[in-house]
């Protein structure tokens, strides 16, 4: 996705895309981090979490991402992103827009 327009094809095919939260704080790069909010501004995101794989440092760096989200998008976004769309989809509903 690092080539500029493929992720808004992927999504204009019908994919949906996760945001990795880490990626908001520089955890996995510099162009992790660059192409993550890129593609929160184009609205490209149907959901977001971690691929937290244990709990050591998990309470700083999760929060950290969390607010780094809530700070890109808003409140109403972040919650739709973190919570709203993933229980629709564990559901088997649509999303919104």
């Amino acid at each position: 996705f690092e080539r500029p327009g493929r992720a808004r094809a992927a999504v204009d095919a019908g994919a949906l895309l996760q945001l990795d939260v880490g990626a908001l704080t520089g955890r996995y790069g510099r162009t992790a981090e660059k192409l993550a909010r890129q593609f929160l501004e184009d609205g490209l995101y149907a959901v977001a979490a971690t691929d937290l794989h244990g709990p050591v440092g998990a309470r700083d760096w999760v929060g950290r991402s969390h607010a780094a989200l809530r700070k890109c998008v808003g409140d109403a976004a972040a919650q739709r992103l973190l919570g709203h769309n993933p229980h629709a989809l564990l559901r088997g509903d649509g999303l919104d827009g």
